[in-house]
């Protein structure tokens, strides 16, 4: 298997996220993108994206969410001020279980404040399929939340990774049974030149693939497993459409498909983590995941497109 970055047991926080922030700081500059993590439950995928619990307090340990959407204000903070441009960051946190989309920024008490900020706009959201199906008209509610500065959105972050579904399986004691997406808006107004450009970034934590028989998963963890394996199988089936050129590209048969739409079959620069556990006994999974991340890196997107209008039109 040959990949562009390898990160071994050595590898910090820090050195993942540097391999992914120029996809991330494109988002300043008008580019869509995605960068989400797969492998089995238990090879770290929370840990990469969200960061171990208490990360917060130790700088070194936390996860790409949090980094990219610091910098993404740090950045959009140092350009304001030199270049005049106006930059407007927001945010949606969002998983999905058992094939349901759950809102996890909702909030059920109407008086609720982000931070002493009142206004929670919501969105129905008409989110197109870009395939050969057609569009898929379904509305979907969502929350969207204006964030003010770094330490603002990090809260909203915090609050909504709390509310994810986890449970205890004999693989991983806190494992991810939905997978969680979380996606931020970027607006920059340049006045100056009568321009505005607009970028869309998703960070996904995909929910880990498991064997049952290891996992000893019942009940409503069975339930859980079954959903998720599941779902990530009709990934695979779109990465194999995608990578064979069908003109036929099935995002429509899973939740998770449906929302990754419009960065796999659409105009997105994507990033993908695999992740695999150095143990013997996962050498199934480590097998199966590595062969998805090669066939992933073999899918050809083309050029990411900016999305700008005035001054000047768009660029590649």
């Amino acid at each position: 298997f040959s990949f562009d970055r390898v990160f071994g047991p050595d590898s910090t926080q820090s050195d993942v996220y540097e391999e992914v922030s120029p996809v991330v700081m494109g988002v300043l500059d008008g580019y869509n993108a995605c960068v989400f993590a797969y492998g089995q439950t238990g090879s770290g995928k929370t840990h990469t994206m969200g960061g171990p619990d208490g990360a917060s307090q130790h700088e070194e340990l936390v996860g790409i969410n949090d980094r990219a959407l610091t910098e993404l204000f740090e950045t959009a903070r140092a350009r304001g001020e030199t270049d005049g441009v106006a930059y407007t960051i927001a945010v949606e946190m969002r998983e999905i279980y058992n094939e349901q989309v759950r809102d996890l920024l909702r909030r059920t008490d109407k008086d609720a404040t982000w931070n002493g900020v009142t206004e929670q706009p919501r969105f129905h959201e008409r989110r197109p399929t870009t395939s050969s199906e057609g569009t898929d008209d379904s509305d979907v509610e969502v929350t969207r939340v204006t964030a003010r500065d770094a330490a603002h959105v990090l809260e909203i972050m915090a609050e909504g990774t709390a509310r994810r579904a986890s449970g205890e399986t004999k693989m991983n004691e806190r494992s991810s049974r939905s997978h969680s997406v979380v996606t931020v808006y970027v607006e920059g107004s340049d006045a100056a030149m009568g321009a505005v450009k607009t970028g869309r970034l998703h960070l996904i934590d995909l929910a880990g693939s498991e064997r049952v028989a290891r996992s000893e998963a019942t009940g409503d963890r069975l339930k859980e497993a079954q959903h998720i394996n599941k779902s990530l199988s009709a990934l695979g089936d779109v990465i194999a459409a995608l990578l064979e050129k069908r003109t036929h590209v099935p995002f429509r048969n899973s939740q998770l498909t449906r929302l990754l739409s419009d960065s796999l079959g659409g105009n997105s620069k994507v990033v993908l983590l695999a992740h695999v556990s150095p143990e013997a006994a996962s050498l199934p999974e480590t097998q199966s995941t590595l062969l998805f991340a090669q066939r992933c890196s073999q899918v050809e997107l083309g050029k990411a497109k900016v999305n700008a209008t005035g001054g000047g039109g768009s660029s590649e």
